[in-house]
């Protein structure tokens, strides 16, 4: 199924949605886990039932969102979005390549699902 990536998403509205989604039972596959993660950068992989969401956030074009059509539909229903669609600035293959590579150490030396619990005031 093809994918579309949604652009200029709130901040407030991008952050919600993925605790929303990871409420709903979405799982953290990914993580950047940088010391500038959710300050100036950030991205994430959320996953269920064989479903991939990628989110890419920056301070200056705020969030995007990639998946397929058929994930974006339900997502844009349950919770009432309307979303704009078109090129993005961070999901981006060789940004997500660098992103992916530069945090590699990070990602196996640290526990990225309790970093982002942390991150998105999830701990309790």
């Amino acid at each position: 199924m093809k994918r579309k990536t949604a652009i200029g998403v709130e901040t407030s509205v991008w952050k919600n949605l993925v605790i929303n989604l990871y409420r709903s039972g979405w799982v953290v596959k990914e993580k950047y886990v940088n010391v500038d993660a959710g300050v100036d950068f950030d991205f994430l992989i959320l996953k269920k039932k064989g479903k991939s969401i990628w989110f890419g956030w920056d301070y200056i074009d705020e969030g995007e969102i990639k998946t397929d059509e058929y994930t974006f539909a339900l997502i844009q229903e349950k919770f009432d979005l309307k979303l704009k669609f078109g090129a993005p600035s961070n999901l981006v293959p060789k940004i997500i390549f660098l992103t992916r590579l530069f945090t590699l150490p990070g990602r196996f030396s640290s526990n990225p699902k309790k970093f982002f619990k942390e991150q998105f005031g999830l701990t309790k």
